[in-house]
Parts: structure tokens; C-alpha cells; sequence
């Protein structure tokens, strides 16, 4: 025994007034309709294509828009054979759903469903059908009905896309989340077995260079182990601060103080060198509630990407920003840039381009957005740039200031 439709179905069913007279009404059609069911689908679907929105999600599926039509045609079939028992069924109607899946717009498919009473009315006209203007009359109310049931398919999918959307986002935010954690009880047994080594090394370097001579020529040998010595312990850091980062002590800080303090730390960089870095202030200097120190690592990671992605001579911006709840800041080079690949992988850890990098700059920046209740953007175009931009919360809003809780904490 078929289940009852649902409360909207009935209420829909009882305003279109389908009765038993319509039910033969569209029987009768079913000797005509019945042979001319794939040529009428047929018709349907060169006429749906003509919409470039249609025709961008089913061109080059030739085998979906195959199977749309058998099925199609077969609940064409079905409506004119069973009207009641098409229209009364619980699941939404087989072709309405197979239209769902296949990614058509809601507002697509109702077009399509004038559509195909249009080639339905036409075909009907011009076969010997007696009282044809009743009978159309009485599929146009089945017509109507399943267009109610379309409605219900696409709140359904809609309904379920969402749930698994929703599911893939705690379930991804759930791996990251273990994921950190495990990172960083590695990431502290590495930093304590690596650390404590590298700086006996380094003492031990450093005290046979100090018992060579001047000109000794070993002296750069020596010299140039302390470096590697000195990246290897960089990267254990940056490994640290990214698996278990410290929790920000927040204060109300001027924005455009801390960027500054962070040029002045980085201007004689090496990287630096022959590189021009332009600030663009803003007017009315806004207030965040940060943690200094870790918003200076902040600028001056991105600034030392910025300078890594530039030429020799090569010009950086800091644009400084405001509006009435958000403060920002932008760091704009006009270097290299990324391709979309690329682009979509810089904030993931450990992914590099750069031979000597170790991958956690923009991922580490990112922690330390989100920590302070902000937001990180990143544009590129190969061969033009790279605008990355930061948005905190003005210290002002204290109820968007909401800072996210890091694992490992």
C-alpha cells in the first residue's frame, strides 16, 4: 500500500480539485502520448538546451543526458498510464529528481516543465484525440501537481546537500583539530631531541673556530655550518610555534605602531636589501586587542614572503585600513605571483615552492588571524603579484572579538 504524501501534497491536491473524471481524461490520452513519449522528451530536451545555463552543466555528458531522456520518457509513460499512482507516491517523481542530481536550477527545471506541456499540448492538437481541450485541461492539474512534488525534491536535496556539507566541514575542522594535536606532542619530543644537540654543536663550532687562526681557511667552512645549524633550529621552531602555538596575551595595540616596529625589526635583513617597502596610513589609526609580539610575526612573515617572491629592486605595500567594526592591512608585492594550483595550496603546511622554505609561514600566519578573532585573504596572478590581507576586529567591538580556541592549548 502506497504511503500517503505529505501534508503540502494533500493541500495542493485538494486547491487543484483532481478527480476520477480527470484521471480518465489523462488515460485516454496514454494511446497517443504513449508512442510519441521519446520524441516529445526528445524535442523537450534540444529546446531546454538552448538556455546556456542548462547547456554548461549537461554539455559533455552525453551519457547523462542519454539517461535523463529514458527516464524521462518512461515516467511520461507512467503519468499518463497511472495518474494517481504517479502522483500519489511518496518518493518525489524519478525524472524531477534525476534533474536534481544532474545540478539543473529549480528555476530551470519549472521552465522545462512548460516546456514539455507545450510539446505535449502540440502533439495531442495534432492527433484525432476526442475532446482534446478536456483532457489537456485535466493533465495540466497533473502537470501542476508535479510541479509541487518537484518543489519538495529540491528541498529535499537541498536539504541533504547542506547536512553533508555541514558533516564534511566538522569532520574536516574534527581531523585538523586531532591532527594539531598529535603535531604538537611530535613536535615538543622533536624539538627537545633536535634543540639540545644543535646547541652543543653550535658551542662546539664555535669554539674551534675562536682556537683557529685569522686566516685559517677552515674558518668558513665553520662558518657556514653554524648557518645550516642555525636554519636547522628555525625550522624546529617554526614547527613548534605552528603545532603548539602560545595563546595570544591581548592588549589593546595601535595597528599602524605595530607594523612599523616590525619594518624597523626586518629593514636590514638580508632579504631586504635593495627591496623598497611603502606604507600606505590610514587616517585614524585603529585599535586592536593583540598580542604584540605574535602580530609582529605576523607582518614579518608575510613581508619576507613578499620579499622572497620580489626582484632584487622590487617595490612591497602596506596598506593600512579601516572601517567602522574591522581594521586591515595588506601586504602587496609585484613579484612572481602564484597560478590557481599553487594559490589554493599556500596556506596548507608544509607546502612550499621555495627550495630552502619549510612551508609554515602563511600557515602559521594563519594561526595567528584566526587566534586574534580575524580573517586572512590571499590574490595572486602569475607573472603579477600576490595581495595578501588581514582583517582584525577593532578593539571597540569587543562582542566580534571572539578568539579561536588552538588545539594543544
Amino acid at each position: 500500500m502506497a504511503a500517503m504524501p505529505s501534508l503540502a501534497g494533500e493541500d495542493v491536491w485538494r486547491c487543484i480539485g483532481f478527480g476520477t473524471r480527470d484521471e480518465a481524461n489523462v488515460r485516454a490520452l496514454a494511446v497517443v502520448l504513449d508512442g510519441e513519449a521519446e520524441a516529445i522528451v526528445a524535442r523537450f530536451h534540444d529546446r531546454l538546451l538552448a538556455i546556456p545555463q542548462v547547456r554548461r552543466v549537461l554539455s559533455g555528458r552525453p551519457d547523462q543526458l542519454a539517461r535523463l531522456r529514458r527516464v524521462q520518457a518512461d515516467w511520461l509513460r507512467g503519468l499518463v498510464n497511472h495518474p494517481l499512482a504517479a502522483e500519489r507516491g511518496t518518493p518525489p517523481t524519478a525524472a524531477g529528481v534525476a534533474h536534481v542530481r544532474a545540478g539543473i536550477a529549480q528555476e530551470h527545471v519549472l521552465v522545462g516543465l512548460e516546456i514539455l506541456w507545450q510539446e505535449i499540448r502540440q502533439t495531442v492538437e495534432a492527433a484525432e484525440v476526442a475532446e482534446p481541450a478536456d483532457r489537456l485541461s485535466s493533465l495540466h492539474k497533473l502537470l501542476t501537481l508535479q510541479a509541487a512534488r518537484l518543489m519538495e525534491a529540491y528541498q529535499e536535496c537541498y536539504a541533504t546537500q547542506v547536512r553533508s556539507e555541514e558533516r564534511s566541514v566538522a569532520e574536516e575542522r574534527l581531523t585538523r583539530s586531532e591532527h594539531l594535536a598529535t603535531l604538537g606532542q611530535a613536535a615538543a619530543s622533536l624539538a627537545h631531541a633536535i634543540r639540545n644537540p644543535l646547541a652543543g654543536i653550535s658551542g662546539a663550532i664555535q669554539v674551534l673556530r675562536d682556537a683557529m687562526e685569522p686566516d685559517d681557511p677552515r674558518r668558513d667552512v665553520m662558518r657556514e655550518i653554524t648557518v645550516q645549524i642555525n636554519r636547522l633550529d628555525a625550522a624546529v621552531k617554526d614547527l613548534l610555534v605552528y603545532a603548539r602555538p602560545p595563546s595570544p596575551q591581548l592588549v589593546p595595540c595601535d595597528l599602524s605602531a605595530l607594523v612599523d616596529q616590525a619594518l624597523s625589526v626586518i629593514r636590514q635583513a638580508p632579504i631586504m636589501r635593495g627591496i623598497e617597502v611603502r606604507v600606505r596610513p590610514v587616517a585614524d589609526a585603529p585599535i586592536i586587542m593583540a598580542d604584540a609580539g605574535q602580530i609582529e610575526d605576523l607582518m614579518m612573515n608575510l613581508l619576507f614572503n613578499a620579499a622572497h617572491a620580489s626582484p632584487r629592486d622590487g617595490r612591497i605595500m602596506i596598506e593600512l585600513s579601516r572601517t567602522a567594526d574591522c581594521a586591515q592591512v595588506a601586504v602587496v608585492d609585484h613579484g612572481h605571483g602564484m597560478n590557481q594550483a599553487i594559490r589554493k595550496l599556500a596556506f596548507e603546511p608544509f607546502f612550499t615552492t621555495r627550495a630552502k622554505g619549510t612551508g609554515l609561514g602563511l600557515p602559521i600566519c594563519r594561526r595567528i588571524v584566526e587566534a586574534h578573532g580575524g580573517s586572512i585573504d590571499l590574490e595572486s596572478r602569475e607573472g603579477q603579484g600576490t595581495r595578501v590581507t588581514v582583517q582584525f576586529p577593532v578593539a571597540s567591538d569587543r562582542k566580534k572579538f571572539i578568539p579561536t580556541v588552538l588545539p594543544g592549548e
